[in-house]
C-alpha cells in the first residue's frame, strides 16, 4: 500500500513534468527563428528555459553540448531520488546512455576530440596508453563496455543487459524492454554514424513513448519512459542550437 501511494505521488510529479514539455506549436515557432540570439530569447520564455538558461550567442558549440549533457545527467539524478532505493541504481544507469557514442570512440583507439577532455564523465578514460585506459574502464561502472568491446558486442546491448541486472524484478516489463531495444537500436546507429538519426525515426519513437507513458501510468517504470521523452526533446534542442551556433558570426573558431 505504501509503495502504491509513493508511485502515485511519483506519477503526479512525472505528469507535471510531462505537461511542461514543449508542444508541436512551440517547436514550430522556435524552428522558424533563424538566428541563435532570438531563438534563445524565445526558448528562455518557455518550457525549455531550464535547459538553455546561461547559454548565449557567445557560448561555443562544445560548451552548449557539455551543458546539455550535464543538465540531463543532473535531471536523471533528481528523478532517481523520487523512487525508493531498489530503483535508484537502474535510473542512475541511464546517464551512461548519453556517453555510448563517445565511449565507443575512445575504445576504438582513435585520438579523442578535445571536447571529451572537458567532460568529467569521459576524461577519466582518455589515456594515450591503452593499458591505463583499460584500467580506468575496469575500475569504473564502465567495465561492462570494455568487456563488450573486447567481445565485439554493441555497447548499447551491454548497457541494456546491465540495466536489466540493476532493475528490480518488477521492471522486467515487456513493453519497457521493447522501448529500450528501440532506443538501443538508435544508439547502435549513433555509435557507427554519429548524428545519423532522422526526424522521421525520432517522431516514430516519440509517438511510441507517449503511448507507453499512458499505459504505464502509476508504475515506477514510467520514470524511464519520461526520461526517454526528455532525451528526444534534448536531441531536438541540441540540433537547433548547434545549427544556429555554427552559422553565428564569430563562433566558427570555437567549433
Amino acid at each position: 500500500m505504501a509503495n502504491a501511494a509513493r508511485y502515485a505521488y511519483v506519477q503526479t510529479r512525472l505528469q507535471a513534468r510531462h505537461g511542461d514539455r514543449p508542444g508541436e506549436d512551440e517547436w514550430r515557432q522556435l524552428r522558424s527563428i533563424g538566428d541563435l540570439g532570438n531563438y534563445l530569447q524565445v526558448a528562455q520564455r518557455g518550457p525549455l528555459n531550464t535547459w538553455v538558461v546561461g547559454v548565449s550567442v557567445n557560448t561555443s558549440v562544445h560548451e552548449i553540448e557539455l551543458l546539455l549533457r550535464q543538465r540531463f545527467r543532473a535531471y536523471i539524478d533528481e528523478l532517481s531520488h523520487w523512487l525508493n532505493d531498489e530503483w535508484r541504481s537502474s535510473v542512475v544507469w541511464v546517464k551512461r546512455l548519453v556517453d555510448l557514442p563517445s565511449l565507443s570512440h575512445i575504445l576504438s583507439g582513435q585520438p579523442p576530440a578535445n571536447w571529451m577532455l572537458d567532460d568529467p564523465e569521459l576524461k577519466p578514460f582518455i589515456h594515450v596508453n591503452q593499458n591505463l585506459r583499460d584500467d580506468a574502464f575496469m575500475e569504473s561502472d564502465c567495465m561492462v563496455f570494455l568487456e563488450a568491446w573486447r567481445s565485439q558486442e554493441p555497447l548499447a546491448d551491454a548497457w541494456f543487459r546491465e540495466w536489466l541486472s540493476l532493475s528490480p524484478s518488477g521492471a522486467k516489463n515487456t513493453q519497457l524492454e521493447s522501448m529500450w531495444r528501440r532506443v538501443s537500436s538508435r544508439l547502435n546507429e549513433q555509435c557507427e554514424v554519429p548524428d545519423s538519426s532522422t526526424e522521421q525515426s525520432r517522431e516514430s519513437l516519440e509517438q511510441e513513448l507517449r503511448g507507453l507513458f499512458r499505459r504505464l501510468a502509476g508504475r515506477p517504470e514510467n520514470v524511464f519512459v519520461h526520461l526517454g521523452l526528455i532525451a528526444l526533446d534534448l536531441e531536438k534542442l541540441r540540433g537547433d542550437l548547434i545549427q544556429r551556433a555554427i552559422f553565428q558570426p564569430g563562433l566558427g573558431a570555437a567549433l
